[in-house]
Formats: structure tokens, C-alpha cells, sequence
């Protein structure tokens, strides 16, 4: 049987040559013990981003608690943030820890404005750990609490009054730039 063979400084000059049966079949033997090979390699790729999805890639979404729609909070006090510790994958393990993060919403932007770090390095499956709010907070009804350990979940918007000190500060006009030299 004539194979072809193409030279690739020559694509107008094209060589035949006859391989004979023996030759043919170990090569057709090669070609598929290559191609069985690739396949089973890429199989196994794919069983093993399985494996490291369901081994890594449980997601610990606690649902928040508290604060919650109705709550009211001040500026500068401190608060305990609480949460479930039971989720759909289960209940959390001991070994994983926390960010509480506060930020607020604004209408017609995802942007969750999380400006303040509350609490870091806790356990996630210890369901509250206390905050203190920053004192110069603005009221606003729109602030969120979040809390993230493999997963970013917010509570609900909820209000947080500014303190004396924070709205003092917010009816002092803007402070004036410095002019240059």
C-alpha cells in the first residue's frame, strides 16, 4: 500500500513510498497505543480535578444571623456577630477560620464597600464572635456585615447610627486643600 509523504520546504513535490503489511500494522499499533494513552491521561486529569473539587472545594456559607433587617446598631460600641454553623455541605469543620468584614450597599451599584476589617483568624464553627463597630461611622440603613471563610456571605442591610462624634464630623464643611508654594 503507497504512502504518502509531503516535503515541507516542497509542498508542490509529494514522495510515495510502499511500506509493507508488517510495517503498516506496527505502526497502526503505535498510532493507537499513543492515542489510547492521551485518552487515558486526559480521563485522568479530569477524575482528579474531580477529586480536588470534592476534596477543596466545599464551600462553608454560613448564613448570618445577626445583624439582621431589624437591627439597630451605634457607632463605636461593640456587637456580637452570630452565625449558623450548620450548612448545605455539612457542619463546619474546626479547622476553618474567619473574616467579619462591614461594608454598605449603595442602589443601582454591586460595589459592597467592605472599607472595615471587624475581626480576623477566629473559628467559623464557633457560630458569633464580638466586633467593635469603628466610631466614625455615618448612620446609613444600608450597612452589611460580612463573613468569609472560603466564601464571602452577607446578612442582610441593616442601620447603624452614627455617633455624636461621626455626625459632628459630617456637618463640619469639607476642609480646603493646601495651595502650593
Amino acid at each position: 500500500m503507497p504512502c504518502i509523504l509531503s516535503n515541507l520546504f516542497e509542498p508542490s513535490h509529494i514522495k510515495t513510498i510502499d511500506l509493507s503489511r508488517e510495517t503498516q500494522n506496527y505502526l497502526y499499533k503505535i498510532v493507537s497505543i499513543f492515542v489510547r494513552t492521551i485518552m487515558m491521561i486526559t480521563a485522568l486529569i479530569f477524575l482528579l480535578s474531580i477529586l480536588n473539587t470534592l476534596t477543596f472545594g466545599i464551600v462553608w456559607n454560613a448564613k448570618i444571623t445577626v445583624p439582621n433587617e431589624t437591627t439597630v446598631w451605634e457607632a463605636g460600641k461593640n456587637y456580637t456577630v452570630k452565625w449558623e454553623t450548620t450548612t448545605e455541605a455539612g457542619p463546619i469543620p474546626d479547622n476553618v477560620t474567619g473574616i467579619i468584614k462591614l461594608g454598605y450597599l449603595e442602589e443601582g451599584s454591586i460595589d459592597e464597600h467592605l472599607y472595615w476589617d471587624l475581626a480576623s483568624g477566629f473559628l467559623l464553627n464557633s457560630g458569633s464572635n464580638t466586633i467593635r463597630l469603628p466610631c466614625d461611622l455615618e448612620t446609613k440603613d444600608s450597612y452589611i456585615i460580612v463573613l468569609m471563610g472560603n466564601s464571602g456571605n452577607a446578612s442582610p442591610k441593616f442601620t447603624i447610627h452614627g455617633s455624636a462624634h461621626g455626625r459632628q464630623q459630617q456637618e463640619q464643611p469639607p476642609s480646603q486643600p493646601l495651595e502650593a508654594e
